[in-house]
């Protein structure tokens, strides 16, 4: 029975007050000798349990309104792909999604792919100047992920409020072109090679990891030297070492 020293004051149409006071009665016994702080903090800790935090391998493509050039400020785009195939990522393929020497043509409509690999899904974005022209682009570069698209959502910007006012948030039509990509590749590893190579760091979950991370550019005509090296010292993986 609710503890009658808990008073609460209700006022209003008797037909409301009757749903109200069964829903708080309802209420007093779930919360009745339980803290309830259990019940607020709950989906945190799953949340900590039940992730681990580390994206697997991934890659990031960096692009620039100039060609040879990155600027201090102003449209920057970056794009992340999940479960990076291994077996695709070189330099020509990775330009030749990005749109290779001309780039892409980006602006305010949004189109967005749900990936899907070992029933795990993630979400890319990429940002265009027409409907076509983005999701053209998230398509190309969905090629790089093992993920299979389940889904694809297109959209557009609205200007208003801020971005009528100052141009803020707005993305103007803007051709941009890859200018560099960032494949990072973490591990988990056992505590024996940590302590044997002194290499990797802890997280949350307590599990011990490292991360192979290789920065590739995009701007230059010709492959760079020593990429296709670089890309498969990134790639290997502990039980390479």
């Amino acid at each position: 029975m609710p503890d009658h020293s808990d008073k609460i004051i209700l006022s209003g149409r008797e037909a409301d007050l009757k749903a109200t006071i069964t829903q708080l009665l309802a209420l007093h016994q779930l919360l009745e000798g339980k803290d309830l702080g259990q019940f607020v903090g709950e989906p945190l800790r799953s949340e900590v349990h039940n992730k681990s935090g580390i994206e697997p391998l991934h890659l990031t493509i960096f692009f620039s309104p100039e060609q040879d050039k990155m600027p201090s400020h102003g449209v920057r785009p970056h794009y992340k792909i999940p479960f990076i195939d291994r077996s695709v990522i070189g330099w020509e393929t990775v330009k030749l999604v990005c749109g290779g020497a001309n780039g892409f043509v980006w602006g305010r409509f949004k189109s967005t792919v749900f990936l899907e690999h070992n029933n795990i899904r993630r979400r890319m974005t990429v940002h265009g100047g027409s409907a076509k022209e983005a999701e053209k682009r998230v398509l190309a570069l969905a090629t790089l992920s093992e993920g299979t698209p389940v889904s694809l959502h297109t959209g557009e910007e609205v200007k208003a409020g801020l971005k009528v006012a100052g141009g803020l948030l707005y993305k103007e039509t803007t051709r941009v072109y890859p200018y560099y990509f960032v494949l990072i590749n973490p591990q988990r590893i056992a505590k024996k090679v940590y302590k044997e190579k002194g290499k990797g760091r802890a997280h949350l979950t307590g599990n011990l990891y490292t991360h192979r991370k290789v920065k590739i550019w995009l701007w230059t005509e010709q492959e760079p030297p020593g990429t296709k090296e670089r890309l498969a010292e990134a790639l290997r993986t502990v039980d390479d070492d």
